[in-house]
């Protein structure tokens, strides 16, 4: 595939994220519904689906930074208001992660998330499959399923080999934060790819 020129070009049309494709060969991904604390609906799954597939097939992205938009959250999950679209058959339903995920979408390059605020539920599919989390000072996770009678499972699971599995536990039992701390400055991907050496 030849190689596109810097910014926007050549990628697809996004309605929930931005996407920008740097001379450094890293593709910037934000979140871009922070008026929903960025939590996503299908509109976001079907933007990540074909995200994933852009940079799976292009040559020129060789790292993903994953970041966004807003001061209070990095994402809250699935949005509980808009919701996504779901299969009458609970055994045909598809996971939200089977679209959110890049291993899923066979795209195998290093994603490193830059995260903020409320990092929480479904937000948890991204670090889970991280290479590399660089998370502010305001940084909160949580896992909110059991809040709403839902089993946690998948999420907690895949940060077991993140964290202490005691705190995975926790989460899951109840729904409590980790990292809280009292609103602090928050950080930019681009501020954290300079501090880490990314760009």
């Amino acid at each position: 595939m030849t190689t596109p020129p810097p910014g926007t070009s050549g990628l697809p049309d996004f309605r929930t994220i931005l996407a920008e494709l740097g001379e450094d060969h890293v593709l910037t991904v934000t979140l871009n519904r922070p008026e929903r604390l960025n939590a996503f609906n299908q509109q976001t799954l079907d933007d990540f689906s074909a995200l994933w597939r852009y940079a799976a097939e292009e040559d020129a992205v060789h790292v993903v930074v994953l970041q966004a938009e807003g001061e209070r959250a990095f994402c809250t999950g699935v949005d509980v208001v808009e919701g996504i679209d779901r299969h009458s058959n609970p055994f045909s339903d598809l996971d939200p992660g089977t679209s959110l995920s890049p291993k899923l979408n066979r795209c195998w390059k290093p994603l490193v998330c830059a995260v903020h605020g409320m990092v929480a539920g479904g937000a948890l599919y991204w670090l889970n499959e991280a290479d590399i989390i660089i998370a502010d000072e305001d940084a909160m996770f949580f896992d909110p399923h059991t809040t709403y009678g839902m089993v946690a499972a998948l999420e907690p699971i895949g940060l077991a080999r993140r964290i202490p599995i005691g705190k995975c536990c926790g989460w899951c039992c109840s729904a409590t934060t980790s990292g809280c701390r009292p609103a602090g400055r928050t950080r930019s991907a681009s501020s954290a790819r300079s501090s880490s050496g990314l760009g």
